[in-house]
């Protein structure tokens, strides 16, 4: 399996996990009005932020740290609410994401997922919406 291939497999199933709680949000799709609401829940994207690879020396499998943001997105509220919604989403993402979660799917019989580390989060309140970014780092072997 390339790494590509592996790092689509790991959003895929990024995804999977998210989309029973969140709706995700195509950015590029569909007209504004065909959106999903997000006011009583947000709607999430997932952005690929690179990789980095492990030097190796060539003795032993490599390892990739591929970074990803979880972007969060819903509707505006107040501060002490915002903080809240910052706690426990935090906390469904970085349960949900574990390392036995990422290796199914593609990844079942290779189990080349090895570690996850969700970082702490960015809010982004605006007038109209907040924005919640998580940046996850995925560990992976490489094939």
């Amino acid at each position: 399996m390339s790494n590509t291939t592996t790092i689509k497999a790991i959003i895929k199933n990024i995804e999977a996990i998210l989309s029973v709680s969140l709706k995700k949000l195509d950015l590029f799709g569909g007209a504004p009005e065909t959106l999903p609401d997000y006011t009583s829940a947000p709607v999430y994207y997932i952005l690929y932020d690179g990789e980095t690879p492990e030097y190796n020396h060539s003795q032993k499998p490599g390892y990739v740290e591929a970074d990803l943001k979880i972007v969060l997105k819903w509707q505006s509220m107040g501060i002490s609410a915002a903080r809240d919604k910052t706690i426990e989403w935090f906390h469904t993402i970085r349960d949900a994401l574990t390392v036995n979660a990422l290796n199914v799917g593609d990844l079942a019989a290779s189990k080349l997922v090895s570690k996850i580390t969700v970082s702490k989060p960015d809010l982004d309140v605006q007038p109209a919406e907040l924005l919640l970014t998580y940046t996850t780092t995925v560990r992976y072997r490489e094939a």
